[in-house]
């Protein structure tokens, strides 16, 4: 179908939501300033997304181990957006999927509600849970996959895991919520296809007004998630790190700025597998689901991108056998987490120094004293060097 683009000093609100390819479309977005710039297109915020102004407005906690938010960084965003009056802007945070009503308002509000447009990714639900099981682990999750399925696939739960879930993936409820804000022609719905990753760049680049290709996703920076040995070895981390009572800085230094980030920068072990499918005793569920999902999108008067009957989930094609537990760990996959969490330590080591440094007032040095070397190009012999005299100084008090 033809996509016409915004008009210009129009807003793009993306919305996400989470696990529908937001970070590769962002991360295309961030690279290409200049030329968006070049078409009189300017994207919002200074990093791939604008997460701290996202959380601000939202009113809801940081991310585990960061430092806490203030209002005030959505404030500077706001300001930045009415300083390119007559560009087309692009807005895009998958946390917008979590607002309640009050942010919701605030948001179009804020930005100007008359030139708001909304777009949001609606993905088929046996696509989705899998990819959700393994990005809640890397935020601490415990459950076990089929243990957590059973959470998700209830009719209803109070369980936080539903809720977090389901919020932003809840395409009625963001219908009703964002529909009271912003008129149905003003929507555009993208039902997501895994069988072509061109959908989302081309939908933008449409709705933008840019050339064809210019969105096109860099492979080195996409957001890849574990395999079923990786997410397997990170759930029992997550469930060491409770037991053991680490603080929020401790597991995002290790965990998530180690471990994971190591597994991301690396290719998985030949023999790791997938996280498992959907089991065949969870598919009527999902079934289910997936047709609530094609309802909303054909009775919602927006403008619909793709085939919604790819939304529908054929159980006698998709079902699977229950997944047999991972036992063991390929050791690969062990040696790349263990230099993670190394890599993670000596990085935290290097900002520990240096914050101490920039602290306590200029002194004339002796060559080649081992602080001079930044932590992460230390040996081990040299690291021991540099964490024994540190001890010392602190114990002198000088």
């Amino acid at each position: 179908m033809q996509i016409a683009p915004i008009p210009a000093g129009g807003l793009l609100l993306h919305l996400g939501p989470p696990k529908t390819g937001s970070t590769a479309i962002q991360n295309a977005l961030h690279a290409r300033r200049p030329e968006l710039a070049a078409h009189g297109v300017h994207y919002a915020g200074k990093g791939y997304r604008p997460r701290e102004a996202g959380w601000a407005v939202l009113g809801i906690g940081p991310a585990v181990g960061r430092p806490p938010v203030r209002i005030e960084q959505w404030e500077r965003l706001v300001a930045e957006i009415h300083e390119h009056p007559d560009a087309r802007i692009c807005l895009s945070n998958e946390d917008f999927a979590r607002a309640d009503d009050d942010a919701a308002a605030r948001i179009v509000d804020d930005v100007g509600a008359d030139r708001v447009h909304l777009v949001h990714v609606v993905r088929r639900v046996d696509r989705l849970l899998p990819s959700t099981w393994q990005e809640r682990v890397k935020a601490r999750l415990t459950q076990p996959y089929e243990e957590w399925l059973q959470v998700l696939l209830a009719e209803n739960s109070e369980a936080f895991e539903f809720g977090n879930v389901w919020r932003p993936q809840r395409l009625d409820a963001i219908l009703a919520r964002w529909g009271k804000l912003v008129p149905a022609e003003r929507i555009t719905l993208i039902c997501a296809d895994d069988a072509d990753h061109a959908l989302l760049p081309n939908t933008f680049e449409s709705l933008l007004g840019l050339p064809s290709g210019l969105l096109a996703p860099d492979p080195t920076r996409s957001n890849r998630g574990l395999t079923a040995n990786e997410a397997e070895l990170m759930r029992r981390v997550n469930e060491a790190a409770r037991d053991e009572k680490w603080t929020p800085q401790e597991y995002l230094r290790f965990a998530q700025l180690g471990i994971i980030r190591g597994f991301r920068r690396s290719a998985p072990a030949p023999t790791d597998q997938k996280i498992p499918p959907i089991p065949a005793w969870a598919m009527p569920r999902v079934v289910e689901l997936s047709e609530a999902q094609l309802a909303a999108v054909i009775g919602s008067g927006a403008q619909v991108v793709g085939d919604p009957q790819r939304l529908l989930v054929d159980a006698r094609t998709a079902a699977q056998p229950a997944a047999e537990p991972v036992a063991t760990v390929e050791i690969d996959t062990a040696v790349t987490a263990v230099l993670g969490a190394v890599h993670g330590g000596r990085r935290h080591a290097d900002s520990l120094i240096e914050q101490e440094r920039a602290d306590r007032p200029p002194r004339k040095r002796r060559r080649g004293r081992p602080g001079d070397a930044r932590v992460s190009q230390l040996s081990s012999k040299e690291l021991a060097r540099v964490i024994a005299s540190r001890a010392r100084r602190r114990l002198t008090g000088r």
